[in-house]
């Protein structure tokens, strides 16, 4: 087998890189180490209308989501699959997208499907397999595995979920084992921490930070510090520089949150005062869609000097999901002044571009996820056992990012899916 890819083969500052080329990957073989079969392959090179005798197609509304999914949104272009994304009014949604899935069952295997992502953000484009819809062995469990839920314009999203190992959490809600895990594909932008200074403290009685991210995201702390004596501020990505925040006053903390945008999920675990708190493993989220901001009321005039804060998501010492786009404005004087104001950098890969593999090994005991024929992760487990057919979808919703008119008329274009299993092991896949 080609070599493992972890999550640490490649770094790029604080985020994730891997290099993508056009063009360099058109189609890619099994893992190495098998004596493989072929015993499914659509190549979507023939009518519409034949479709039917190997796929189901999803017509109903969405839970938690923008859009419905209809079968009239799966189209074959010139030997391509178009998963259709439109702007229309149906099923009591305002989106409409398409779902679709094998009427032939799989277990074990290697599993690979050719698509590019709807150009697009808000989008979800994925190639996933799970027993929906189908009877399970007694006993057995009902997991998903999407090998990718992709985001544009350079986000990959694998995530393994056992939906039977359920329990209820003190707050009432049902919650079950999952296990996420994403790759952002081009350089990672931006920072978890953003700390600007002003030439001379200045009297100011409220703070605005405003983003247009396209997407949710945290903030975790603000700090409106006081001047500096010899001009130097701490920087709390940097643990020894700590200490400096002792020797200065912090005018934003418990400041009054004066306005803010919606919060992502409303309840006391994201709410905006969490922002402005002592501790930095709260945060408050803010919403997908729309400029998201905050403004705090200071309570008077304070003498600040520098106006820092830290955003995205931490494990242990990895962030991600942080900003590249932001302003921060000061009231002083009687009006708003422009402290900064950041402009995002583009993205360097765009996985809507051009056609890209997204794979999966399927063993006994072992889950590999593969991008352009490159291992990228790695998962033991002990429950995804029973036959499942493959999915294509694509859905809108605010969790993918930020959902605009740019989205209409889109779609996730797919060249080709196919299946190998084991010689002698290919009663693992039957029909319904």
């Amino acid at each position: 087998m080609k070599g493992f890819y972890s999550l640490n083969s490649f770094k790029c500052g604080l985020g994730l890189f891997i290099c993508v080329f056009a063009g360099m990957f058109t189609y890619a073989d099994p893992p190495e180490g098998y004596d493989w079969k072929l015993v499914y392959e659509d190549n979507f090179d023939r009518p519409r209308a034949e479709l039917d005798k190997d796929w189901n197609f999803r017509n109903a509304s969405e839970w938690k989501a923008l859009s419905s999914r209809w079968a009239e949104n799966a189209v074959v272009e010139n030997g391509v699959l178009k998963l259709l994304v439109k702007k229309e009014k149906r099923g009591g949604q305002n989106w409409t997208a398409a779902s679709m899935w094998t009427k032939r069952r799989f277990k074990y295997g290697y599993f690979e499907c050719r698509f590019k992502y709807a150009a697009a953000s808000g989008i979800n484009n994925a190639f996933w397999i799970a027993p929906s819809f189908t009877p399970l062995p007694e006993g057995a469990a009902r997991f998903e595995v999407d090998i990718n839920e992709g985001h544009y314009p350079d986000k990959i999203s694998t995530n393994v979920h056992n939906w039977s190992d359920t329990w209820t959490d003190k707050t009432g809600a049902k919650r079950h084992r999952g296990w996420p895990q994403g790759f952002k594909m081009g350089t990672q932008r931006g920072s978890p921490f953003y700390s600007h200074n002003l030439d001379v403290s200045v009297p100011m009685s409220k703070i605005r930070i405003s983003s247009k991210h396209p997407g949710m995201f945290r903030i975790a702390k603000i700090w409106a510090l006081s001047q500096s004596e010899d001009g130097v501020y701490p920087n709390w990505l940097d643990e020894p520089s700590r200490e400096i925040y002792e020797e200065l006053t912090d005018f934003a903390l418990n400041a009054k949150v004066a306005s803010f945008s919606g919060n992502y999920a409303k309840n006391k675990t994201t709410k905006p005062e969490l922002a402005v708190d002592e501790s930095v493993t709260t945060s408050w989220a803010t919403q997908a869609s729309g400029e998201k901001f905050i403004e705090l009321d200071l309570g008077g005039d304070k003498n600040v000097a520098c106006i820092q804060f830290l955003n995205g998501w931490r494990n242990k010492n990895t962030w991600r999901s942080f900003i590249d786009t932001y302003k921060i404005e000061y009231f002083s004087a009687g009006k708003w002044n422009t402290l900064v104001d950041v402009k995002p950098k583009p993205a360097d890969v765009d996985l809507s571009a051009d056609f890209h593999t997204y794979g999966l090994l399927w063993t006994e005991d072992e889950l590999v996820f593969y991008f352009d024929s490159k291992p990228i992760r790695k998962f033991k487990h002990d429950f995804i056992r029973s036959r499942a057919p493959v999915l294509l979808s694509t859905i809108v919703a605010e969790w993918t990012g930020e959902v605009s008119d740019a989205a209409d008329g889109t779609s996730m274009d797919v060249d080709y899916v196919r299946v190998w299993q084991e010689a002698g092991k290919e009663d693992n896949a039957c029909d319904y």
